[in-house]
């Protein structure tokens, strides 16, 4: 079980199959449009794992740059994808892809203590958007309950969470991340109340469905290059990349799929000899206990990413620095000064590491550690400390 390692397999598999200036879309098309009103506005959407707060706000301003000061219908288009599995859990590693992405379809609860005592400031981010929010979270000078925050299904499909425990007088406001179960509602909320903010008169209710062919395109957004996305994938491992990038590899003839974006992730491995009987590929981030991969096809891998150029420097810019960065930030290995790049990944029973180390000898190395049925992740991770140790002195 390779677990996050598993994103550099996706890495390397999307830079080089899509290539690092490739760019994720999110286009705004119009059907009757006259003096300013819009009959029918449809926004369709294209995976982008970067589209943020910051992307929503750019992408409905273009609404004023265009004139538009009302729409009487606006239809979200998420159909680019085929299949779209249902999120894993509540958890923010646990959201789940579609091509219509927002803020990594996960949302933060801000959690502000009040004083010394009272009810702490429950905010969600974005703020603007219609969540409703059940419970209490008491400020205590000795917090003895913890947070718990769970997501409610209501039948208008709003967001609504749930809230109890405690939280300590002294303490600095926290942040909880919650995945959403409906990502095309959490989009379509946000880009309505973002409407709404600029003075657009829209509608309260989003609809859902596929864009005509005679409707007229009349803006796209274009998402951060690729070689960034990769960057954030690996150094923040972050699952709902993966999972979007994987949809990404398995475009055919304008739609997404997930399956065929495995199986050419597959092929890519296969290609370079590694036997079939080594491999089973679930999932882009890892996240799947039923992936498996053997540490001589992943090193084997990594090499092939250090020799084409093409790919390169972004790639290698993606992977962490031992004691300077991303997951690695925390962590050193003597000799000091030995510079460690490499992808960590955890899962229950399962501590993996694998990346490049410049041995005592000037070599440049590629190396991989997984480990399973793994105990103790503080003796897991001693244990890999000695062995990417001793790969310096030895090599």
């Amino acid at each position: 079980k390779p677990a996050s390692v598993q994103k550099i397999l996706t890495s390397i598999i999307a830079l080089k199959k899509l290539g690092p200036a490739y760019r994720f879309a999110t286009r705004l098309f119009l059907e009757g449009y006259a003096s300013g009103s819009v009959k029918k506005l449809y926004v369709k959407g294209f995976g982008d794992p970067s589209f943020t707060t910051e992307s929503m706000w750019v992408f409905v301003r273009q609404l004023r740059k265009l004139g538009i000061k009302k729409i009487e219908h606006v239809v979200f288009d998420d159909t680019a994808f085929v299949q779209r599995p249902s999120r894993t859990g509540q958890r923010a590693y646990e959201s789940t892809a579609s091509a219509l992405p927002f803020n990594f379809n996960s949302i933060a609860l801000e959690v502000c203590p009040a004083g010394s005592s009272g009810a702490a400031v429950v905010t969600p981010d974005p703020w603007d958007l219609p969540i409703q929010i059940s419970g209490s979270i008491r400020t205590a000078l000795r917090p003895a309950k913890p947070i718990t925050v769970q997501q409610r299904v209501l039948q208008n499909g709003s967001l609504a969470f749930s809230v109890a425990g405690e939280i300590g007088a002294g303490e600095s406001c926290r942040a909880i991340y919650r995945s959403v179960d409906e990502p095309r509602r959490y989009f379509a909320a946000s880009f309505l109340g973002f409407a709404k903010l600029l003075g657009i008169n829209v509608p309260s209710a989003p609809l859902f469905g596929a864009t005509p062919a005679s409707a007229r395109q009349v803006y796209e957004y274009k998402s951060k290059p690729l070689a960034l996305i990769v960057q954030d994938l690996n150094h923040f491992s972050t699952n709902f990349i993966g999972e979007q990038i994987v949809f990404a590899l398995g475009e055919n003839g304008g739609y997404y799929d997930r399956e065929k974006g495995l199986e050419r992730m597959k092929a890519a491995l296969l290609a370079m000899k590694v036997p079939a009987a080594h491999l089973q590929i679930r999932d882009g981030s890892g996240l799947s206990h039923d992936n498996l991969l053997t540490a001589r096809a992943l090193s084997k891998f990594l090499l092939s990413g250090m020799a084409d150029e093409a790919i390169r420097p972004d790639f290698e810019a993606s992977l962490s620095v031992a004691g300077r960065s991303g997951t690695l930030k925390k962590r050193a290995f003597d000799p000091p000064g030995n510079v460690v790049r490499a992808k960590t990944g955890t899962l229950n029973g399962v501590n993996t590491l694998s990346g490049f180390l410049t041995s005592s000898k000037g070599r440049r190395l590629a190396f991989t550690i997984l480990q399973n049925g793994v105990a103790s992740r503080e003796q897991a991770l001693a244990l890999e400390d000695q062995i990417v140790e001793s790969i310096y002195r030895v090599f």
